[in-house]
């Protein structure tokens, strides 16, 4: 084990130093380095080697220095490699750090404060993650990343990204507060597993936005205050937010499982006070039907507004589910707990425009539990 230290009581006073000298005792095998508490700043991009373990004591903070411009703050060797499906670093984790993108003093946008590309075997836990000028973490091509009991505060992006081909990802027991976008994230990946996470006030965009995802699962999450939907779940063909060698494709989002979530106060950004265009969850396709929204379970969740403006008109969420027409169909709608959203009165679910015959709707209750 390597010692980062601000007062030279360990091996290394700069992380980037610590990394490259492990790098060159270890080469591929596992590496840790221990970083004392104390603020570092990142003047450039620290790069993590495979089989490298990063352990805070006292919860360092790693800060982007004032008025840098830099793409990313940390990321893999190998990032530069865009290629699809060519893992090429494994075994990263990070463990007790803080990652602030002091984006208040930058001079220009830069992508994410953590990017990881073609990576696998992937731990970031009790971590925080702040004030990023683009997403909090990043990944792409990536597989078995694992975000558990870290905290995402007011990134100007996503807290989380997920994307292109990012399998096998979980995110669990942690708490997105404050993120511009999407407080996570999820474009064109598989088996996603998304749980008992507190999800808040996204301040523009939505608390989960699952676009192209397919067998994945929604659980025991708590949703609220966010800037539309507290759940988007829709089939895109667009690349998102302008990435390099960003393709235009997309895919159905199906085999999905949306279940026991608190879902609550959701599009409280308004434009218009008499605008309630979003949901407590959507489902939704392509404009041009290219994909769709089938076969996903929505159960046992509660879907609730307690929200009023002058008169007793309900501000946010519109219905509690809503289901795009006439494409998105064969999902099952059950057993879900709603009240006081402002369209419930035309039922838990409304076929906009057309009708999901295909689609199964039972148990729900117009109460609360």
């Amino acid at each position: 084990m390597l010692i980062v230290a601000q007062d030279d009581s360990g091996d290394f006073n700069d992380i980037q130093e610590a990394l490259n000298y492990a790098r060159s005792l270890w080469g591929d095998k596992q590496k840790t380095i221990k970083i004392k508490s104390g603020i570092y700043l990142v003047n450039s991009p620290i790069i993590l080697p495979g089989n490298i373990t990063i352990i805070g004591e006292g919860n360092p903070v790693l800060k982007m220095g004032d008025y840098k411009n830099l793409e990313n703050m940390i990321s893999n060797e190998h990032r530069n490699n865009k290629q699809p499906s060519s893992i090429v670093d494994r075994g990263i984790t990070l463990k007790g750090i803080v990652v602030d993108g002091n984006r208040y003093k930058q001079t220009s946008t830069y992508r994410v404060c953590i990017w990881l590309l073609n990576v696998a075997d992937v731990i970031i836990e009790n971590s925080t993650i702040q004030n990023c000028n683009g997403e909090g973490i990043g990944t792409l091509w990536a597989s078995n990343v694992r975000i558990t009991k870290s905290i995402f505060l007011n990134n100007w992006g996503n807290g989380i990204y997920f994307d292109r081909s990012s399998e096998d990802c979980i995110v669990e027991k942690s708490y997105f507060f404050g993120n511009r976008a999407s407080n996570v994230d999820v474009y064109l990946a598989k088996r996603v597993l998304i749980k008992d996470n507190v999800i808040l006030n996204s301040t523009e965009w939505y608390g989960i936005d699952l676009d192209s995802v397919q067998s994945s699962t929604i659980s025991n999450n708590i949703i609220g205050y966010n800037g539309r939907s507290g759940i988007m779940l829709w089939s895109g063909t667009y690349c998102k937010y302008g990435y390099p060698n960003c393709e235009v494709t997309g895919q159905s989002s199906q085999y999905n499982v949306i279940s026991g979530n608190e879902i609550f106060n959701n599009n409280q950004f308004i434009e218009n006070p008499k605008d309630y265009d979003f949901d407590g969850i959507d489902l939704s396709h392509t404009t041009n039907y290219t994909y769709f929204t089938h076969h996903n379970t929505i159960e046992n969740n509660r879907i609730y507004c307690n929200q009023v403006l002058n008169g007793g008109v309900l501000k946010t969420q519109r219905y509690a589910i809503g289901v795009g027409w006439p494409a998105d169909d064969y999902n099952i709608i059950r057993n879900n707990y709603y009240w006081d959203n402002y369209n419930e009165a035309l039922g838990i679910v409304v076929f906009m425009r057309g009708n999901a015959t295909n689609t199964l709707v039972e148990g729900n209750v117009n109460h609360p539990p």
